[in-house]
């Protein structure tokens, strides 16, 4: 398995109460959250529907706003770009109510053989159960998520999930998702206490799901 993804992206997603028809690609550019050209680059690419969805696509970055729901994503080389795109947006936008956000990455990884992906389906989803139920039937892994959750972070959980790959053949896709949600003793109903938590775990949370795509990997194939 090679040991860098042939494709890898980031992106964050926050649940909340968001206005879509406040935002526009000048609106970034005027609070120095994207140079003027890119606004201009991206003016050409956004779609806006009435109030309920405003939908843009920069040259580094493809943002959705929905009045729940706010995300963005990038290729994993603008990780950073991701990160000071939303914490320079809701310390700008601070009272808007967040609720939950999550920091998510994903890799497609190319296999060196099919004997070599085949290993990694056999691993994770062993078939001699499956081979009793359904005899003399062909079956195979589709799908394998994980919940990952320590005992002193109550309100923050992960998910990693394995799949085949539906842009590398043969290939393996992996997803993460680190999901934060508000304490319910916290009082403060803004976005305060997410902006805060994104910046502190974002750069370890971005490496920690790449490492642990290849770790995966590296013991499935083994």
């Amino acid at each position: 398995m090679n040991e860098e993804p042939d494709i890898a992206a980031v992106d964050a997603v926050l649940i909340g109460k968001f206005n879509p028809g406040l935002f526009s690609a000048s609106w970034f550019a005027r609070h120095h959250l994207i140079r003027e050209e890119e606004a201009q680059s991206a003016e050409a690419r956004t779609e806006k529907v009435r109030n309920e969805v405003f939908h843009m696509r920069a040259a580094a970055f493809e943002l959705l706003v929905l009045p729940e729901r706010f995300s963005i994503n990038a290729a994993w080389a603008d990780a950073a770009l991701i990160r000071d795109l939303v914490v320079g947006t809701f310390r700008i936008l601070e009272h808007t109510p967040v609720t939950a956000f999550g920091i998510n990455a994903n890799a497609h990884y190319r296999a060196a053989s099919l004997e070599e992906w085949h290993k990694v389906g056999d691993c994770l989803a062993p078939k001699q159960l499956w081979n009793q139920v359904f005899p003399d039937q062909q079956v195979g892994m589709s799908r394998v998520q994980m919940k990952i959750e320590r005992g002193d972070t109550p309100n923050r959980h992960r998910n990693i999930t394995v799949q085949p790959s539906a842009q590398i053949n043969p290939g393996i896709f992996l997803a993460w998702n680190d999901h934060h949600e508000k304490s319910a003793d916290l009082k403060d109903e803004t976005c305060r206490w997410a902006v805060e938590a994104l910046t502190e775990a974002w750069d370890a949370e971005c490496l920690y799901a790449f490492e642990s795509f290849q770790r995966v990997l590296q013991l499935a194939t083994r």
